[in-house]
């Protein structure tokens, strides 16, 4: 029974990672996200926490590659999951 359990762990946390990437690939693309827009909210454009940048993917069906992603602030991130009806 507990082998079962560990199983049905590590598949979801594999099919997690090929949706999501690593948490390691996800910080990489943060940097580079960062360095792109300039430490900018690419929605409002006021200036991006230095931590608490959130990564926004523009079609979430193609995952988090750097052409479907952008660095948004909270509050932005908030409100574009919201028009999504994902929030």
């Amino acid at each position: 029974e507990a082998i079962v359990f560990q199983m049905r762990r590590y598949v979801a946390k594999r099919l997690e990672f090929d949706e999501r990437g690593t948490p390691m690939q996800r910080r990489k693309l943060k940097d580079q996200m960062w360095k792109k827009q300039r430490g900018i909210c690419a929605e409002c454009g006021e200036e991006l926490p230095t931590r608490g940048a959130e990564l926004d993917r523009v079609q979430a069906i193609l995952g988090y590659a750097e052409e479907n992603t952008r660095l948004v602030c909270h509050k932005c991130h908030r409100a574009s999951q919201e028009a999504k009806n994902f929030a």
